[in-house]
This record gives C-alpha cells, structure tokens and sequence, in this order.
C-alpha cells in the first residue's frame, strides 16, 4: 500500500485567471506493484470574474471598396479586423 505525505499549501497564482497547484510526496511505494495510484498533484482555477477587464484591439482602416454604382447615390466600404478580442467583462 501507498504511504503519501500531507497536502502542499497551494502554490501562488500564476496569474489573473492562472491557476495554482499543490502536491504531496509518496513517502513509501506499493510492495506489490510498486505503484502509487494516488493524486500527487491537485490544480485551483481561478475565476476570470476577478481580472480587470481587457480592450478589444483592432487593426487599421482597409481601403474604401470600389462604389457600388457608377452614377451617384452608391455606397463604399471599408473594415478593420479585431487583432485581440476583449477579456474578462
């Protein structure tokens, strides 16, 4: 049977919605197989709910497009691309 040690604290986060870890160490093997089937390694989420709130970013203008009629009253368009999409709000 396995003999394992008692829980780590958790580690710090490793960031605004990162995650920390602890673990505990296998202190004597299994005399049969030699294996430990026990959690060693336990993972804490955080909540994205406690990041500030990032900006979308976005690229530049593209060039207008070619008028959609020849003689008066038509339309030109243009866009700009999301470069990065708005986090956490």
């Amino acid at each position: 049977e396995c003999v394992v040690g008692e829980w780590s604290p958790f580690s710090p986060c490793s960031g605004c919605g990162g995650h920390s870890t602890r673990v505990r160490r296998i202190l004597a093997k299994g005399a049969m197989s030699g294996e430990c089937p026990v959690t060693r390694e336990q993972v804490k989420c955080e909540d994205d709910h406690m990041c500030p709130p990032v900006d979308c970013l976005v690229g530049d203008w593209t060039w207008f497009t070619a008028c959609s009629h020849n003689c008066g009253g038509g339309t030109q368009r243009r866009r700009r691309d999301v470069t990065r999409a708005p986090q956490y709000g």
